[in-house]
């Protein structure tokens, strides 16, 4: 599973990253599955597959419904250090 939806998810992941920082004030790297599922799908990566996305909830959910979007980006190698800004930045957004 880990390389075909790392594979789908490489080209937006950056947008998607950035996407889910904004969702999660408290930056716990948790958001709940169908939210990721809603961001991925607005970045244009519609081609995952619901069992793709149990699996994802499988490996990386909370057992509450969420997934652990920075565990994801590290484990398939897309998690580059420049991410952390965004949980800087959002962090501020929260303050305003």
């Amino acid at each position: 599973m880990s390389h075909k939806v790392g594979s789908k998810l490489a080209y937006e992941w950056q947008h998607i990253y950035r996407s889910l920082t904004r969702i999660d004030p408290n930056q716990t790297g948790l958001v709940h599955l169908n939210k990721f599922e809603q961001l991925c799908s607005q970045a244009g990566v519609n081609n995952i597959l619901k069992d793709d996305m149990l699996g994802l909830a499988a490996v990386y959910g909370d057992g509450e419904g969420r997934v652990n979007y920075i565990a994801i980006s590290k484990d398939f190698g897309l998690h580059k250090d420049r991410f952390e800004q965004y949980h800087k930045h959002a962090n501020r957004y929260e303050q305003l």
